[in-house]
């Protein structure tokens, strides 16, 4: 709840601005105005985040910024995959070398190549682009979503996290 009431404040002092929430440590939500009743959502998940649950973040996100805009439905108008993948080094070398200083970067003679333990994290991300209404949309999209279904629906399945 607290968390809404910030987004919102934000919203209402910054409407162009790029804004953004914590989703349950699951990742962050964030949004912008392209016109009227015409917004871009996305979500970008933290490491290994279930790709389910940033595509149900990312409706519940539209849904939350529909529903304090007054607005009844939306639609889904386009999706963007904002996925990706990430190595880390892990910190200090590993292997055997020569203890001899090498110059130049040439390799020294017998020396052993000493490599650095990295982590492959994979992040999910999406973004789409919504259109609300006050009414039934009556124009052919991706998906139509009455706002306070998915509310009701979402919040449900994630009490546990929001």
């Amino acid at each position: 709840m607290k968390q809404s009431i910030i987004v919102f404040l934000v919203f209402i002092l910054g409407s162009c601005a790029t804004t953004y929430q914590s989703m349950g440590g699951a990742g962050k939500l964030y949004y912008r105005q392209v016109s009227d009743s015409t917004y871009v959502i996305g979500f970008r998940g933290k490491k290994n985040t279930d790709v389910r649950v940033v595509n149900d973040y990312v409706v519940l996100g539209a849904a939350e910024v529909g529903s304090k805009l007054g607005f009844t439905h939306f639609v889904i108008d386009s999706l963007l995959d904002k996925s990706r993948k990430e190595v880390f080094n892990t910190g200090s070398a590993t292997g055997l070398g020569n203890t001899r200083e090498c110059r130049n970067a040439v390799p020294c003679c017998g020396s052993r190549a000493t490599t650095k333990p990295v982590m492959r994290a994979y992040k999910p991300g999406v973004e789409i682009r919504v259109i609300y209404s006050k009414e039934v949309p009556k124009d052919r999209h991706l998906g139509m979503f009455v706002i306070e279904e998915v509310l009701s629906a979402l919040k449900s399945k994630y009490k546990k996290i929001l």
